[in-house]
């Protein structure tokens, strides 16, 4: 999968080591977001990251811990703020259990921003997360829940 800014021209490969098997990615503006998986070293510092890159200049944000093991949604604002839905069950099948817990996550855009968790639980819908503007919705509990990305 690949974006593309047309004003750059060049695409960029949105599937860069995947830590699912599937691409999870989105675009916004003129950032790109996807998942990525380092493997470390033998001393630790392994992960799933969230990638964001300016497609005008190629230049990548800091990454960003996904804090769980299978993401199943993420929107991307304008100015670079994340947001994301993730299964937080050992192994991926288990994640379309009823009993599988998702969480609700925020990162804003800024150097000095923070990851915020706004829910979690069995009752998320683990690919409901929208953005309108600069505020993100889900879906819990039947019912749609909003948060301010900055």
């Amino acid at each position: 999968m690949f974006g593309c800014l047309y004003a750059r021209g060049a695409p960029v490969r949105l599937d860069r080591g995947g830590a699912t098997g599937e691409v999870v990615a989105a675009l916004g503006g003129p950032f790109a977001a996807f998942v990525t998986v380092d493997f470390g070293s033998e001393s630790g510092g392994g992960g799933i990251f969230w990638l964001i890159e300016d497609l005008r200049t190629g230049r990548l944000l800091p990454r960003v811990e996904v804090r769980g093991r299978y993401a199943t949604d993420v929107v991307v604002a304008p100015r670079g703020g994340l947001a994301w839905i993730v299964c937080n069950q050992s192994q991926r099948r288990a994640c379309t259990s009823e009993h599988a817990t998702f969480s609700v996550r925020a990162r804003d855009s800024g150097r000095r921003a923070r990851t915020r968790l706004l829910a979690s639980g069995d009752d998320i819908a683990a690919r409901s997360l929208t953005l309108k503007g600069s505020v993100i919705s889900w879906t819990e509990r039947g019912r749609r829940h909003r948060a301010r990305l900055r």
